[in-house]
């Protein structure tokens, strides 16, 4: 069998590659191994519960959601701005607003952020400074930045952050960086943090897997072909003008060129690609007949327990949890590839809601031992190159978000039609929607 261009992968880098290369002309054939788009970017219905798998949310403000999606179509329903942190046991939840965004919501966080050692003229300064180099850019997503990199926590004591301030912050970036100790690129952080308090995380109305539908839809309307449950075994580069994917019980497909858009540690064992290690993450997914109060992303700065966040899904959006039910997450990392066990999640999400854990049952949970790239300092996005009419994509070789793995779907595109020279496409100027 034969194609013009085979796409291994059905994640957001793949069907973005496949959009840009139909949208200049190309045949596409997608593989994908799983039976659905989008990798873990998929939501199921489970008794009636809309569950992504593992927790998500979407910021509008990411540069290419904007333009590779239909964003008022997801209807998006956003969390309340800002954090709510547990500090003493039997204390309420105290809420740390987004800087601007009600002035009496941000001088009542001050006050409280003040009580709790949190908030200094210090604190306010050493923030100031750590933040300037991002604040200062224009761009939505200012990562690579332009100063030295060096990790997150070494940032952070050079700033001159109080220790109670420096842990807040590092706990909220474990569910994003899938750390916590303060190990990732500080410039990296400053880019997710200018991100959270630019733009609204929001919950699309059925589901993070509506990013997945939308964008393999769009692929189709241009003409792209998607074959699920389709693993492939490897790719023979030997002949040097026409690459060979084995396809594991099927033909071999003889292509002008592959993108390989698969996770990092399927690029290296299968592929043969140099890849940064993954880390982990667990979601638990409970059911509750009368939910905890409050919309915002809840965490423990303290870490008196293993999770990094935990969130009244349902509160925020009705429409994933079944009439007179509510929905709630709690995530964790999972370190040394150790699995913890519900009790410890249900325990320590009961204490930081302040409620009896029989108020919630357990409806699933998901380990995702690839959940996301390391992003160490200095492991700056990786300029795609086709070796043998083949290429690499994903949020391993960009950042580890969906606007990185757009941004590597195009890149790659770019690099098969300049490798081929078949169109006068610039890789680096994203082409309009269709």
């Amino acid at each position: 069998m034969d194609a013009d261009v085979v796409v291994v992968g059905a994640g957001a880098a793949g069907v973005a590659a496949a959009i840009h290369l139909a949208q200049a002309g190309r045949e596409v054939l997608v593989l994908e191994a799983a039976d659905h788009a989008g990798g873990r970017a998929h939501t199921r219905t489970i008794d009636g519960f809309l569950l992504d798998e593992g927790f998500h949310t979407f910021n509008p403000v990411y540069p290419e959601n904007a333009m590779m999606l239909d964003i008022p179509a997801l209807d998006l329903h956003p969390l309340a701005p800002g954090l709510a942190v547990k500090d003493q046991p039997e204390a309420p939840l105290a809420l740390f607003a987004k800087p601007g965004f009600n002035p009496l919501v941000t001088a009542s966080t001050l006050v409280t952020a003040a009580r709790q050692g949190m908030f200094s003229l210090d604190t306010a300064r050493g923030a100031l400074r750590w933040m300037l180099p991002a604040i200062n850019t224009r761009s939505a997503y200012p990562f690579p930045g332009d100063e030295p990199d060096m990790p997150l926590s070494e940032s952070l004591d050079r700033a001159g952050f109080p220790e109670s301030s420096k842990q807040l912050l590092i706990m909220f970036f474990a569910g994003v960086l899938g750390e916590d100790k303060g190990e990732s690129s500080a410039t990296y952080a400053k880019c997710m943090l200018k991100a959270f308090t630019a733009g609204q995380p929001s919950l699309p109305v059925r589901g993070i897997g509506m990013i997945a539908e939308q964008l393999v839809h769009r692929a189709q309307q241009l003409g792209v072909r998607f074959c699920f449950s389709t693993a492939v075994a490897g790719v023979d580069e030997s002949r040097a003008d026409r690459p060979v994917v084995a396809v594991v019980d099927g033909d071999s497909i003889t292509a002008n060129h592959v993108v390989i858009a698969t996770d990092a540690v399927t690029a290296a064992d299968t592929f043969g690609s140099t890849a940064p290690a993954m880390r982990g993450l667990s979601t638990w997914w409970y059911a509750a007949d009368e939910p905890p109060e409050g919309k915002h992303l809840t965490m423990d700065p303290h870490a008196r327990g293993p999770l990094v966040n935990t969130v009244v899904m349902s509160n925020t959006n009705p429409n994933l949890a079944p009439v007179g039910k509510h929905l709630v997450q709690a995530s964790a990392i999972i370190k040394n590839h150790r699995a913890l066990t519900d009790r410890e999640a249900l325990d320590h999400m009961s204490f930081i809601w302040g409620m009896d854990p029989g108020h919630f049952e357990l409806i699933v949970r998901d380990d995702i031992v690839r959940a996301l790239p390391t992003q160490l300092p200095g492991r700056e996005p990786r300029a795609p190159q086709t070796l043998r009419n083949v290429v690499f994509a994903g949020d391993w070789c960009h950042s580890a978000t969906l606007n990185g793995a757009l941004v590597s779907g195009r890149l790659a595109a770019g690099a098969v039609l300049r490798a081929n020279n078949r169109s006068t496409m610039d890789a680096t100027t994203p082409p309009k929607k269709s």
